[in-house]
């Protein structure tokens, strides 16, 4: 990487895919320097940009950017092959152009979330929490007798109650509730409702995000799991007994019911709600505001209120 006349650098497209051992075929201008990474619309003549999804406005739309450098998705610049070659721009056709643009933002943005280990002086730590020393916690959390795990971090204002284990990599946003009270009652026979209490626990594996105001409820006397690499968007309700499978991505406003189970791989919708003891199998893509009332059998696409079954979707590998 180099530097120009104005102090920005220019980024090789080539030797960050050679460094990221990323398989692509070039094509257009050999020249492949770019300044910044942008939008179609907002690129300039140092831009680099993607098209994760072409389609039939994809060529229009390519023509008429500013960008120098373009990630596209292989199949369908091979179908096109002719036309792409006519866009004035170094173009790099691969496999999955998301994925892809993502590595290069990683390697070219090491500073995204740049952190330090180490307990904020503001926040309040239980005495005999079982901590790492290479733990983040910032300003204001207050953390129970748990533990946590190599690496993690913990963001201001968040709070983890007693008996919870969180693994290593762990990243706990602001606002989030790890462990609290789950809602159960029970009715007397003059109406009134007692609460249960809930004395289990909450397991977050390893390389779980929680974005901000997450709430994940403790078990009634097992475990709330979250497991390994699952992904959770703002203001999710993972309630008591829930378990999240591995890769799982939960996204904004979803609501886990108590005892209900999604399956590896799997993706919760905007808004979406899965009932109490509702089993999601793997693969499984739930819309957005959907209402799963029955159990989901893997590889299936559901959507509505209640959800009904869309289509089988392929497996994943």
């Amino acid at each position: 990487m180099k530097e120009n006349k104005l102090n920005v650098y220019l980024w090789s497209l080539s030797e960050v895919l050679n460094k990221l051992g990323v398989a692509y075929q070039q094509i257009g201008k050999k020249r492949d320097k770019f300044e910044s990474i942008s939008t179609p619309t907002n690129a300039n003549e140092h831009s680099l940009i993607f098209v994760n999804k072409p389609d039939e406005t994809t060529f229009e739309l390519l023509v008429h950017t500013r960008c120098s450098v373009i990630i596209l998705e292989q199949q369908w610049g091979i179908r096109h092959l002719n036309e792409v070659r006519n866009i004035d721009a170094s173009i790099f056709l691969v496999e999955n152009p998301r994925l892809v643009a993502t590595q290069v933002m990683r390697i070219l943005y090491p500073d995204d979330e740049q952190y330090s280990s180490g307990i904020h002086p503001t926040a309040d730590v239980h005495r005999d929490a079982e901590i790492s020393v290479t733990v983040s916690i910032g300003a204001y959390c207050r953390i129970g007798n748990c533990q946590i795990g190599k690496n993690s971090r913990i963001h201001s204002f968040s709070v983890i109650k007693d008996n919870v284990k969180i693994g290593d990599n762990v990243i706990i946003r602001e606002f989030c509730l790890v462990g609290g009270c789950g809602f159960g009652f029970v009715r007397h026979p003059d109406g009134h409702a007692e609460r249960t209490p809930h004395i289990g626990t909450v397991v977050i594996e390893d390389d779980v995000e929680l974005f901000p105001y997450v709430n994940v409820d403790r078990g009634t006397f097992g475990e709330t799991r979250i497991k390994r690499g699952a992904k959770i968007d703002h203001y999710v309700h993972v309630s008591h007994n829930t378990t999240i499978g591995e890769h799982c991505i939960v996204t904004a406003g979803a609501m886990l019911c108590g005892g209900s189970r999604i399956g590896k791989q799997s993706w919760a919708g905007v808004g979406s709600i899965v009932k109490e003891k509702v089993r999601i199998g793997d693969n499984v893509i739930i819309g957005l505001g959907s209402v799963v009332i029955r159990d989901v059998e893997n590889n299936m696409v559901v959507a509505g209120v209640p959800a009904k079954i869309l289509k089988y979707g392929e497996q994943k590998k």
